[in-house]
């Protein structure tokens, strides 16, 4: 498939700059092209409003709505959480749970005025209205594809998230030309 569209490659900015990652991310970037997709690029911090990066977004799939199809997000771009539930039937983990679908819905209307729950034993599971956290717990479908992949807070690798990211991008394209 020589056209399959256009890509939104949203990169976390913090390791920007470095060879290594730049050098990574210039590679994914070829690749995906290389796949058939036209890459526009998004650069976001990790501290931006998860409304923000959806502002950003959208201003890119506005320009081609017709041919704007997916978003790959490299990094720790910010994590739109939502709902009041607890897909993994744990009771201490009820509230609200990362929804990437947030960035892929561009007509759906998401609201922060009715998720009550502060009982989760995790802090990032806690949803009250006005807390930036979203109500929905079932969205309309998804009008771009999401794929995410961040490596921030893992303790348990002796690699910083940067190593970790760059051996992702080196692997995922070792893959490809193999």
């Amino acid at each position: 498939n020589e056209n399959r569209g256009i890509l939104i490659l949203v990169v976390e900015d913090t390791y920007i700059g470095n060879t290594g990652f730049d050098n990574a991310v210039s590679q994914t970037v070829e690749d995906i092209e290389n796949d058939g997709w036209l890459v526009e690029r998004l650069d976001v911090n990790k501290n931006d409003a998860v409304a923000s990066v959806k502002t950003g977004i959208m201003a890119i799939y506005n320009q081609d709505p017709t041919n704007s199809k997916a978003i790959y997000i490299i990094g720790h771009v910010p994590i739109a959480y939502s709902g009041v539930l607890n897909p993994d039937g744990h009771s201490d983990h009820q509230g609200a749970w990362s929804s990437d679908s947030y960035y892929g819905d561009v007509n759906g209307i998401w609201t922060d005025v009715s998720g009550n729950n502060t009982t989760s034993a995790q802090s990032r599971n806690h949803n009250i209205p006005g807390d930036g956290k979203f109500d929905q717990f079932s969205v309309s479908a998804c009008e771009l594809q999401v794929g995410r992949v961040d490596f921030a807070n893992m303790p348990s690798f002796s690699q910083s998230e940067e190593q970790l990211l760059i051996k992702y991008l080196n692997k995922a394209h070792a893959y490809k030309i193999k």
